[in-house]
């Protein structure tokens, strides 16, 4: 990646792991218009996820697991050449598509918010 989106990625963790949802989103999304390839479905997944995050904060749990749904199928065949644990990434898309769709099931907004997901980052230097 060159400077510029290594910094576009790096703004839009810092937001997304302040619970920014909103903001990363915004981000990294001018810059998903403009590219292509494995790096544009990279920054798929994260715009879905945090988009689905954002669901969350707005009480829309149908919507956060639309949207987790749709993160783990982008982030399926993203390697992690980016810096972005992928794995803990994938690992946490699943488990809170799995807790969306479980409020989506019981009709309740109850969830454990202390363990909201943080972006693990360790760039390439």
């Amino acid at each position: 990646m060159d400077e510029e989106t290594v910094g576009i990625l790096e703004r839009g963790i810092a937001l997304f792991n302040e619970e920014k949802y909103y903001e990363a989103h915004d981000v990294w999304e001018d810059h998903w218009l403009n590219i292509s390839g494995d790096e544009r479905l990279f920054f798929q997944g994260l715009i879905q996820t945090a988009a689905a995050f954002y669901k969350l904060q707005l009480g829309n749990p149908r919507g956060m697991a639309k949207l987790l749904a749709d993160a783990v199928e982008a982030l399926g065949g993203v390697s992690g050449r980016y810096g972005v644990d992928m794995a803990a990434t994938r690992s946490f898309v699943s488990a809170w598509k799995q807790t969306a769709e479980e409020m989506v099931r019981s009709g309740r907004m109850e969830h454990d918010s202390s363990p909201l997901p943080r972006l693990v980052y360790a760039p390439a230097r």
